[in-house]
């Protein structure tokens, strides 16, 4: 997860948005469900950027 967040974090920086909260995964369940917000996270970005 570290290099989904360090990669989002370079995306959020280069559309000039704020950062995504980075979660704290223990196991792979709450990897896959860190991973599904991270997805929707860069849903909305791409839906920003059509709009535009």
């Amino acid at each position: 997860m570290a290099k989904v967040y360090r990669l989002a974090d370079e995306l959020a920086e280069k559309q000039g948005v704020g950062p995504l909260a980075h979660g704290n995964a223990k196991d792979l369940a709450a990897a896959a469900s860190e991973l599904d917000v991270v997805i929707a996270w860069c849903a909305t970005l791409a839906e920003k950027a059509e709009a535009v």
